[in-house]
């Protein structure tokens, strides 16, 4: 009940569970994402292999207005390889969660997007418009495939929080 399916398998709406009806809808770019069985993903771990594969070129579009001036908690559980493909959230690639160009906001483009994402090979970020706050990685992820859990938070009084696997790893006082 969490996907609609094309005649090819691929993943072309995922329902949106809070109860708005916010749904995630394929971009029409490239393929649409497809689900599938990673096995080199731990079978005891989250997720339980279970996945959905994006090629770095797929998305899909969410309305993120409704976040527009409140606290929100986005969550993203993911296994980047380290692909350069992927990991350009500036340029719209690589984000996981999020809006590229958020209309209303700069002209849309640069500060003008809410997403969670990788901006490199080895940086997380936050983009909340002009305010991002990152998360760089001491060590480069590369063909690693394991899952990282995300939670990108922002509190009622403007503050940034970046989380993985539960863990606070960057923080941004409120502006």
């Amino acid at each position: 009940t969490t996907f609609t399916l094309s005649g090819t398998g691929g993943i072309t709406t995922w329902a949106d569970k809070s109860g708005t009806a916010n749904n995630a809808v394929w971009s029409g770019s490239s393929t649409a994402p497809v689900p599938g069985v990673e096995s080199l993903l731990s079978s005891a771990g989250w997720g339980q292999q279970q996945s959905v594969v994006f090629n770095g070129t797929n998305n899909y579009n969410v309305n993120l207005t409704p976040l527009q001036g409140v606290p929100f908690t986005m969550i993203a559980m993911e296994a980047f390889t380290g692909s350069t493909a992927v990991a350009n959230t500036g340029a719209g690639g690589g984000i996981l969660i999020g809006t590229t160009y958020e209309p209303g906001r700069n002209g849309g483009g640069q500060d003008g997007e809410l997403a969670i994402g990788y901006r490199d090979t080895n940086r997380f970020t936050i983009q909340e418009y002009t305010d991002d706050i990152n998360y760089t990685s001491p060590t480069l992820w590369t063909n690693d495939i394991e899952a990282r859990l995300w939670s990108a938070v922002l509190d009622n009084t403007l503050n940034q929080y970046i989380y993985l696997n539960g863990t606070q790893v960057a923080n941004r006082a409120g502006a």
